[in-house]
């Protein structure tokens, strides 16, 4: 998937992950660990684009990150994450939102390709 190895895919999956997410006003801060690889992410939570290097091939991406009330079989409100990569190929939406009286941090990752 999108240029990562099967084998590398496979034993990531078996990994235990710890997330950790800080926030302060409109930045918020979320780093996914493993014992293999870790990774931080810095957002602005008003819409501001941040500008990070795609794990996967370099590429330098652009993300804009903002809060939306969802309708439909999961009501409330999310954090809503799109990237968009330089060359238009493929775009990304997150979607993350605490659930079942805020114990489950629940994300959709949805990856677009073509344009």
């Amino acid at each position: 998937a999108l240029g990562v190895p099967w084998a590398a895919r496979k034993a990531l999956s078996r990994c235990e992950r710890k997330l950790t997410i800080e926030q302060d006003e409109l930045s918020w801060t979320e780093t996914i660990s493993t014992s293999v690889v870790s990774k931080t992410s810095h957002l602005w939570l008003d819409g501001r684009p941040t500008t990070e290097a795609s794990p996967i091939d370099k590429t330098l991406v652009t993300t804009t990150t903002f809060y939306e009330d969802q309708e439909g079989e999961m009501q409330g409100a999310c954090l809503v994450s799109k990237t968009t990569w330089p060359t238009a190929d493929k775009s990304q939406v997150i979607k993350r939102r605490l659930i079942d009286d805020n114990q489950v941090y629940y994300v959709t990752n949805t990856l677009i390709l073509g344009s």
